[in-house]
């Protein structure tokens, strides 16, 4: 069944009724695609502030403190990797105390407690959905596992002897998520520079 032609205008009332009537369509359709595209540079910003914002923790590691802190853990860490796998490997709680000897006779307690803040502030920034999640993990996972992992135990009795369970508790959240395979490459480097076994 075939169409009917659409009717020319007599009068030019009728006609002024058609102009308003597709004034009004193009007018809201303009309002929609606007809207829309507004919606979408407002998001593309916000994504470009939460990433901006996971990579300033970069800065925050490298500060001349933090990074003092993080060389004295390293340090303190690969110094003594004969004695950490050896404790590692135990069936029972050696690494336990081993590490809690090992941050005593360090001194490492403020290294800890400055370097674990930074890390936990950038976790809540991630929970809290002012970072980005994909940038920090892939900046960040890595270091901030192996720092939870390892200092696991010296966490766990600071927990105890502060009675405060939510010390460094953010990490664990933040530590779930595993960075995504990019390419060849499984993480970036967030920065630090690993000291070499001698």
């Amino acid at each position: 069944m075939a169409s009917a032609p659409p009717q020319i205008p007599t009068s030019l009332d009728e006609f002024k009724t058609r102009v308003d009537i597709f004034a009004s369509i193009t007018t809201t359709l303009g309002l929609v695609i606007g809207g829309g595209i507004g919606l979408y540079q407002y998001s593309e910003k916000n994504q470009a502030e939460r990433i901006k914002e996971a990579l300033s923790y970069r800065e925050k590691l490298a500060e001349p403190v933090i990074r003092k802190y993080r060389e004295e853990l390293n340090m303190a860490f690969v110094s003594r990797h004969a004695e950490f796998e050896a404790a590692a490997g135990g069936k029972d709680d050696s690494y336990s105390r081993w590490v809690l000897d090992l941050i005593d006779k360090n001194k490492l307690a403020a290294s800890i407690h400055g370097v674990g803040e930074v890390y936990e502030q950038l976790a809540i920034c991630v929970s809290a959905s002012l970072c980005d999640r994909a940038t920090s993990v892939r900046f960040f996972s890595e270091e901030v596992r192996a720092f939870h992992n390892s200092l696991y135990p010296y966490i766990q009795e600071r927990r105890r002897e502060t009675n405060d369970p939510s010390l460094f508790g953010h990490l664990a959240e933040f530590i779930a998520t595993r960075p995504k395979r990019v390419g060849q490459f499984a993480k970036v480097d967030g920065g630090a520079k690993q000291p070499q076994p001698k």
